[in-house]
């Protein structure tokens, strides 16, 4: 060898390529400009000869073998660096030529790391995990992953026959993070991580920013370009913008869906459309059936990453916006996955008791860690940023607020108060929907919590506030269930259960939620939850539930099949087919198609429905009859509704209910209407009201109230005729009184 090339070499770093335990191979590898010219080295295992190829003069030099493992190295004259590739033979005889990996800058720096070491980077999916670009006009793939205790971290896959020798990742400075720019992979491929940690144990892991997956049982990550797909929806993102949704209709169709293909999605449209919803709700895009696995790559077994853009594409054509589900509180346990990723505890607390759920046999993110917390944060960004999201539902909010959530004594660690709050998660919680708010126009970050934590919900983040847009109403949920499990005979001991809910409706801005969780106890649908001797009295309590749903305020959330019932979706054991059981079921189905356009048409029941001002107790004292009236008001009082809630078995003729003020009520809507499978007891004729007291106030109406029913009444102005024969007449009695 010569003296000049073995003097440049620094035998120690060689000798950490060789035994793959270097962090820092890039030092090594490469093109480096030294004092005597241009040193190239090179590790190509089980070569016999490798030579560079200067592309600029298409010549070639040998390289000189410096270690039998598979180093190489040739100092050239000059000290500029060129392209160039490795022209390799091995002992089989076989000759590549490829691009170096270490011949190219990978365009990350220290500084821009920094940031996610701060949590402060909230586009950190544009700089780790694997992105496909060009660099000096040669195609590959960028890696880079955080793992600041490995000792060593490779590229592995079949482009490189899965060998961590091949593709050793160098770590940028200080930062934790590793990067590789590899030449000639594209997207599609699989990939992953060898890790190589303390104890010289090597351990495979997948992605934890990957953008794609194999399919179950494979857990490998895919090379996917996130900017690949060509976007449609300009007219929806600019509408967005200017949209408030605390004063807008917010009607959300939860969908499981186990197919992507256009002609379903098409029809998905079609169907939210006609029923006048305003947006659905995928769940499980992020897969968590078990244990989330992926934060960035939506679930391989259900959807691609193009399907899924195209999917909310087609949404948003359609005026129709998307939200996703995001778990926040654990991970999988699973040894390839996010657990004690590069040797130490890094997304999960190294105290079993802050970071492992005995119940799920889960990991629990450690959220006073900066990069974990922006790990998160970035991905609520992602998804909105990337698929367009229109909103976030953090699933299982509870679990992330408190230390104690599914836990038994001695299973758990208090906060440095004494308290079983998770600190660290609402600090985490506040930082993200601050974020969220200043960056998204148009968007909404939602909670799923049965905690009844308070303060959830605010335009901004305080002290107080965690800044949610919306929350669960998950005590109304439950307390109306509860309630309508009775018989109607005998609901009025229970009668507190259907008005108590009202001391919390306007703590937070809600959403209620009949969701796929009523259906978790093995129920297919609510109409399995239905009480009645008859089918028509379970067809009845199923309308009704859905009409006071429908009026209660609160935004709305619905899950698929309960709009749709079908004897397939029914457990019913009293449950008999007949010639007409079909047409009762369609039924079901146009009585929740016309509550929808009565939502969307009548700003009182969406306008300032998470205030006070837009609601008003008219009868909530009526046990023995188990009827409840109440109004819904907009910002204008001609927007006003009257709703009369019978949760009775018993129709009521000519039923006396106070009004708030003097006027015409028109009936725009009766769950016993004769085409949604009722009984016809509706009110026709227009309604004016009489000054005849009732329910505490001056004006009142008579109406027929049916059975196990809801009924909607317009308000208007009386006229003004009317209304001054009225005061003349009331004038003439004051009169007479006086004599």
């Amino acid at each position: 060898m010569d003296d000049k090339l073995y003097n440049l070499l620094n035998w120690r770093d060689i000798e950490g390529i060789t035994y793959s335990d270097t962090d820092r191979p890039g030092d090594v590898l490469g093109q480096h400009i030294v004092k005597d010219g241009l040193l190239i080295q090179a590790f190509v295992p089980d070569a016999t000869t490798v030579k560079v190829r200067n592309l600029a003069t298409n010549k070639l030099k040998s390289m000189e073998m410096i270690d039998e493992a598979g180093v190489f190295a040739v100092l050239l004259s000059g000290k500029k660096t060129i392209d160039y590739t490795l022209v390799a033979t091995y002992e089989d005889g076989n000759t590549s030529e490829f691009y170096d990996a270490y011949g190219f800058d990978t365009g990350i720096n220290v500084d821009v790391i920094k940031k996610y070491n701060a949590g402060i980077m909230y586009d950190v999916y544009d700089y780790l995990g694997a992105h496909p670009m060009t660099i000096r006009g040669v195609e590959g793939v960028r890696f880079a992953v955080w793992a600041p205790f490995a000792l060593r971290v490779s590229v592995v896959g079949p482009f490189n026959n899965w060998d961590g020798r091949k593709h050793q990742m160098t770590k940028v400075g200080d930062t934790g993070v590793f990067v590789i720019f590899i030449p000639g992979v594209k997207s599609g491929e699989m990939y992953k991580y060898e890790v190589k940690k303390k104890g010289d144990i090597n351990q495979i892991k997948y992605d934890p920013m990957s953008f794609m997956t194999e399919k179950l049982p494979g857990n490998a990550s895919v090379v996917y370009d996130i900017n690949e797909y060509k976007w449609n929806d300009d007219s929806w993102m600019n509408k967005r913008k200017d949209v408030n949704i605390n004063n807008s209709p917010l009607n959300i169709y939860e969908l499981y869906i186990d197919c992507f293909e256009d002609d379903k999605v098409e029809e998905i449209a079609d169907y939210v459309k006609n029923m006048k919803y305003t947006h659905v709700k995928l769940m499980n895009i992020i897969d968590s059936k078990n244990a989330p696995r992926n934060y960035y790559a939506p679930n391989a077994a259900i959807v691609t990453p193009k399907q899924l853009k195209k999917f909310v594409d087609v949404m948003h054509g359609n005026d129709i916006g998307v939200i996703m589900d995001i778990p926040m509180n654990h991970f999988s346990s699973e040894e390839e996955g996010l657990a004690v990723f590069d040797g130490s505890c890094l997304y999960e607390h190294d105290d079993m008791k802050k970071g492992y759920s005995p119940k799920y046999n889960t990991k629990l993110f450690n959220y006073s860690r900066p990069e974990v917390s922006n790990f998160l944060i970035s991905s609520t960004l992602f998804w909105t940023n990337v698929y367009h999201m229109d909103g976030i539902n953090i699933i299982s909010a509870a679990a992330m607020l408190y230390l104690d959530y599914d836990k038994k004594p001695g299973e758990w660690l208090p906060n440095i108060y004494g308290g079983n709050e998770n600190l660290d998660a609402i600090e985490m919680i506040k930082h993200m929907n601050s974020i969220y708010k200043k960056k998204v126009e148009g968007g909404m970050l939602i909670a799923q919590d049965n905690s009844g934590y308070q303060n959830m919900t605010g335009p901004d983040v305080t002290t107080e506030c965690l800044g949610f847009d919306f929350k669960y109403n998950e005590g109304w949920r439950r307390d109306l269930l509860d309630y309508l499990k009775y018989d109607p005979y005998v609901r009025t001991n229970y009668y507190n259960e259907l008005t108590l809910n009202y001391v919390y409706t306007f703590n937070d801005n809600f959403i209620l939620p009949l969701t796929h969780d009523v259906v978790n106890d093995g129920q297919p649908s609510l109409l399995g939850r239905m009480v009645g001797a008859t089918e028509e009295k379970k067809f009845a309590n199923l309308k009704l539930m859905l009409g006071y749903y429908m009026t209660y305020p609160g935004k709305k959330m619905l899950f698929t099949g309960n709009d749709i019932v079908s004897y397939e979706g029914y457990t019913g054991a009293s449950f008999n087919k007949e010639p007409l059981a079909e047409e009762k079921f369609a039924s079901v189905n146009e009585c929740v198609k016309a509550m929808n356009e009565v939502y969307m048409s009548e700003k009182a029941m969406y306008e300032i429905d998470n205030s006070e001002e837009g609601f008003e107790w008219i009868n909530n004292i009526s046990a023995n009859e188990n009827i409840i009236v109440y109004a819904r008001k907009g910002s204008k009082p001609e927007d006003m509704l009257v709703v009369v809630c019978n949760f009775d078995d018993v129709d009521r003729d000519d039923y006396k209910i106070g009004v708030p003020k003097a006027g015409k009520y028109k009936e725009i809507f009766s769950t016993d209407n004769v085409k949604f499978g009722g009984n016809g007891f509706v009110n026709p004729r227009l309604k004016q009201s009489k000054t005849d007291e009732c329910d505490g106030r001056a004006e009142s109406i008579r109406i027929k109230v049916p059975a196990l029913s809801v009924s909607v009444f317009k308000y208007s102005k009386a006229d003004k005729k009317l209304t001054t024969n009225k005061a003349a007449k009331a004038s003439k009695t004051t009169k007479k009184g006086s004599k």
